[in-house]
C-alpha cells in the first residue's frame, strides 16, 4: 500500500511502525491503628496505587504515562455489644495524576465519524463513609451505608479543548442505602426475608458530560439524574441446610433509567441509548449431600 488508509497524517508510513516502552512502580501501604478498647478501635491509612501507560492506536507513536493514585483515609470502627449495634466511619481523600478515560472525541470535520481515544486527566476527591448494622432483635438485623463524595478535576481539557480543572466530574455527590432482614423458624427449618433500598443523586453535570452522553435533560427523559432502587429476597433453608429454596427480585418497582446515550453512530442517523435493566424475578432451588 502507498498510502495509509486508516491514519491519513504525516506520520503514516508504508513500513511497519514498531514503538516498545516499558513502566515499573513501586505501590507502598502503611496502616496505622490504635485500640481505645476492645469495642472501638481508629485507624489512618496511606496508600499508593499504580497502571502502566499505554498507546493511543489512534494517533501515530502516541503514547499515555502511567496512572497513579494516593489515598489518604482517617477511620473509627466500633461496636456496643449489649445494643447489638456496630459502626464504622472513615473520611478520606484521594488523588488521581494522570489518570486514563477512555472517551468519545468528536469528528473534527461535519460529518466525520467520532471516536474513542484515552484522555488524561488529574482528578481528587474528598468524602465520607457512614455505615451501622444493627441486630434490633434476634430475628431482625438491620444496615444502613451513606457516602457523601466530592470529585473535581484538578487538570483536564474536554473534547473541544475547553478547560474543566475545577469543574466536578460527575459523580454523584450522595449515595445511601438501607436494609433490613427478618428469619423466622418455619416448617422444620429456617426461613428469611430481606429489603434493600438504594439511593443515588444526580451526577454532577459539566460540558464535557453532556459530549459523552452522560448528562442530558428533557421533557421527556433524563440522562444522569437521581435514582433508586429496591430489591427483596425470600429464601427458606432445611434445618441440615442440606436443601433451600429462594426467591430474589431486582428492581422491585421496576424503575428505569437512561444509563448513557452513544454518540458515535450519531452522524449516520442512528444515536442509541442504554437502559438500566427491569425488574428481574429469579428462582433459585439449592441441594447439597
Amino acid at each position: 500500500m502507498t498510502n495509509n488508509a486508516l491514519v491519513a497524517t504525516q506520520g503514516a508510513s508504508t513500513a511497519p511502525l514498531v514503538v516498545t516502552k516499558k513502566w515499573s512502580d513501586t505501590s507502598p501501604r502503611l496502616v496505622l491503628d490504635h485500640r481505645y478498647s476492645k469495642d472501638l478501635m481508629a485507624y489512618a491509612s496511606l496508600t499508593r496505587g499504580y497502571q502502566a501507560g499505554g498507546f493511543n492506536t489512534l494517533q501515530v507513536n502516541s503514547r499515555y504515562e502511567p496512572e497513579r493514585v494516593s489515598n489518604l483515609e482517617l477511620g473509627l470502627k466500633g461496636q456496643w455489644p449489649a445494643q447489638g449495634l456496630s459502626y464504622s466511619a472513615a473520611l478520606f481523600h484521594y488523588r488521581f495524576d494522570n489518570l486514563q478515560t477512555l472517551q468519545l472525541v468528536p469528528a473534527s470535520t461535519p460529518g466525520g465519524i467520532p471516536a474513542y481515544q484515552v484522555s488524561i486527566s488529574d482528578q481528587r476527591a474528598t468524602g465520607l463513609d457512614l455505615e451501622a448494622r444493627w441486630q434490633a432483635t434476634r430475628q431482625l438485623r438491620i444496615n444502613a451505608v451513606l457516602e457523601l463524595l466530592d470529585q473535581t478535576y484538578r487538570r483536564g481539557r474536554g473534547s473541544a479543548g475547553e478547560n474543566l480543572a475545577g469543574l466536578p466530574v460527575g459523580t454523584p455527590k450522595l449515595s445511601a442505602s438501607l436494609g433490613a432482614d427478618y428469619g423466622w423458624a418455619l416448617a422444620g427449618g429456617q426461613a428469611q426475608a430481606s429489603l434493600q433500598a438504594a439511593y443515588s443523586s444526580a451526577q454532577r453535570c459539566n460540558s464535557e458530560s453532556l459530549v459523552q452522553g452522560q448528562c442530558l435533560s428533557t421533557p421527556t427523559f433524563r440522562v444522569g439524574g437521581p435514582r433508586q432502587r429496591l430489591d427483596g429476597r425470600l429464601a427458606w433453608d432445611s434445618a441440615n441446610q442440606g436443601w433451600g429454596l429462594s426467591l430474589a427480585v431486582s428492581n422491585l418497582l421496576d424503575k428505569r433509567y437512561v444509563n448513557k446515550l452513544w454518540y458515535e453512530s450519531a452522524p449516520l442517523g442512528s444515536a442509541y441509548a442504554t437502559l438500566s435493566r427491569p425488574r428481574t424475578v429469579s428462582l433459585e432451588l439449592r441441594a447439597s449431600y
